[in-house]
């Protein structure tokens, strides 16, 4: 799927107001993470900054991101911006010349995206959205917010290293919180559905979510599982929240694409983006979603909530959205 945009302004690219805007090529795995280009756009444009952007997303479709790959270099663009690890994982395959920025990732260093945070090397910088060194304090919040929080199902991708390192850092941090883990692999559909077969509130207590596309794809199956079961799940990015589960503690897809704009803004100006430091988060938020607390018919601590923010305030996610607005299911 093609979608064509232009960012809005004029800025300090070094060049003349007739030559052409420069091009900027955006692979996603989803249609969920387009919040993130409606935020790189709108970065651009804070930044004064007037671009071409060609955006190109596969729907969900992994098996499609090479031949898009391929189709965005042939484009020429100044600089190219994935979605995502998985797409960036597409671009470099081929090209090693066109500047890449990735749109936040997790552990990218671990997940082979870059050599190093500080100094990547190569064509590619980017965003590191934290996702996995976040899991403690996930676990931490929702436990804030559900005191009881003792039996825990834990949702991870064994083939993701951010999901993998998540998982260990949620092992290692359960003592201190006093939390029994109960880790089930989610590769695909399949897999959640046995993963949330028979969950019950007498069995656990949660549903903790970690790292990975297959998991990111899957919020709306897990929040109807929550709902049927009586089980609250506690996700990352708060579009998870907006989608029907409880509550989640990340970064919001357009606020990586916001932070990603600054980066395609140095490279254009001319700067080698294996010198530029991959960033981190700016602003992550905890979100709780109150609509689905009193459908599970729970009682939420006043200190947890403290900490929160309410779904109602965030702009409207990527699973509310339909094709026709511009979104939709990721």
């Amino acid at each position: 799927m093609l979608l064509g945009v232009v960012a809005a302004g004029c800025g300090p690219t070094g060049r003349t107001d007739s030559a052409p805007p420069p091009r900027v090529g955006v692979l996603l795995a989803s249609p969920g993470r387009r919040a993130k280009v409606e935020g790189l756009s709108a970065g651009l444009a804070a930044l004064g900054l007037q671009v071409r952007m060609d955006v190109r997303e596969v729907g969900g479709d992994r098996s499609r991101l090479p031949v898009a790959a391929r189709e965005l270099v042939l484009a020429g663009p100044d600089v190219l911006v994935a979605g995502g690890n998985i797409e960036a994982k597409a671009l470099v395959a081929v090209t090693r010349t066109i500047p890449i920025v990735v749109a936040g990732t997790a552990t990218p260093r671990a997940a082979g995206v870059v050599a190093d945070e500080r100094r990547p090397g190569g064509n590619l910088t980017g965003v590191d959205n934290f996702h996995a060194e976040l899991t403690p304090k996930r676990l931490e919040l929702f436990q804030k917010l559900l005191p009881g929080l003792r039996r825990v199902l834990l949702l991870y991708d064994p083939r993701v290293e951010p999901s993998r390192e998540g998982l260990r850092l949620a092992q290692e941090v359960a003592p201190r919180l006093g939390l029994e883990l109960v880790a089930r692999p989610v590769a695909g559909a399949g897999d959640l559905e046995r993963a949330l077969g028979g969950i019950s509130r007498a069995a656990f207590d949660g549903i903790v979510v970690l790292p990975g596309f297959v998991l990111e794809e899957a919020a709306p199956a897990l929040a109807a599982a929550s709902l049927a079961s009586g089980v609250p799940a506690m996700g990352l990015y708060p579009e998870e929240a907006q989608a029907g589960l409880l509550a989640s503690y990340g970064v919001p897809f357009e606020e990586q694409g916001r932070q990603a704009a600054r980066l395609v803004a140095k490279v254009l100006l001319g700067e080698d983006p294996g010198s530029i430091p991959v960033e981190t988060p700016d602003r992550p938020l905890f979100v709780v979603n109150r609509d689905v607390a009193r459908a599970l018919g729970l009682e939420l601590s006043p200190t947890g909530l403290a900490f929160a923010v309410p779904v109602e305030g965030l702009p409207v996610g990527p699973f509310d959205r339909t094709e026709a607005g511009g979104g939709g299911a990721r």
